[in-house]
């Protein structure tokens, strides 16, 4: 008798062999298979919640199967729950088909800075960063935004939120104009910033027909089309041999 496995564990089978193979997991082999991998590639546990499980001893997805649960919701809160029931493969999530997958409201990716940042193009610069990851998220998800948003927190943690609204895109340099544009807007000189957030909303798949917004007029098809093109080249590039092989020509040098 074969049993189906959490949305989770399912996910790990068609990561591990990318791109042209896929690991068969089933109660009889996922701990051999899952548990020796480093406990960052669970959802949920990124660079401050790997830092601090590892303070505690947590290495491996196996460590934190093993790991006391009541101390872990101690230590992450809810999220320890969350993140301890993935490592044992007992979410009770129920199993969807991807097509049944809800479209997320937004993305967004931040940096918080080791120091004060008052150099506007040092912020410009990030800002390039974050918004290539932005897109590259909306394209693996295959959707577009037609909402851009520049979250800034300065060094007294006070937070200026603004956006804009855009023609339907999941292209860098569309998204990278907007944020560039809301920055320039809302900076004032020299003043020191301590964190940075690139966010986009409104999140619509490509394929589904949509009414023609204002922002779709008088843009040249055939250009955005060759960019759109291009840019699905990177993106299988990237796929294939990782994402610091090829990258944008204003990313080059960050």
């Amino acid at each position: 008798m074969e049993f189906l496995l959490t949305n989770h564990l399912q996910n790990f089978g068609s990561d591990l062999k990318k791109p042209d193979a896929v690991t068969v997991l089933s109660y009889k082999n996922y701990k051999k298979i899952i548990y020796p991998l480093s406990v960052n590639m669970l959802l949920y546990v990124g660079n401050s919640t790997n830092n601090i499980l590892e303070r505690v001893g947590i290495y491996t997805i196996g460590d934190l199967a093993h790991y006391d649960k009541n101390k872990l919701v101690k230590l992450l809160g809810k999220l320890g729950e969350t993140v301890y029931n993935y490592a044992n493969g007992t979410d009770d999530e129920e199993v969807t088909c991807y097509t049944n997958m809800r479209v997320p409201k937004s993305i967004s990716k931040g940096l918080t800075f080791k120091q004060d940042i008052t150099n506007i193009k040092e912020l410009e610069n990030n800002i390039r960063i974050l918004c290539d990851e932005v897109s590259s998220n909306l394209r693996k998800n295959n959707l577009k935004c037609t909402v851009v948003g520049l979250n800034i927190k300065d060094s007294f943690f006070v937070i200026s939120n603004r956006q804009k609204k855009i023609s339907k895109t999941n292209l860098f340099q569309d998204i990278l104009k907007v944020a560039i544009e809301l920055l320039k807007e809302n900076y004032i000189q020299n003043k020191p910033i301590r964190a940075v957030t690139i966010n986009v909303g409104n999140l619509i798949n490509p394929n589904e027909e949509s009414q023609m917004d204002i922002f779709s007029i008088g843009i040249d098809k055939s250009d955005n089309n060759k960019i759109e093109n291009i840019t699905k080249v990177l993106d299988c590039i990237r796929s294939k041999y990782g994402s610091k092989k090829i990258t944008f020509g204003s990313l080059t040098n960050l």
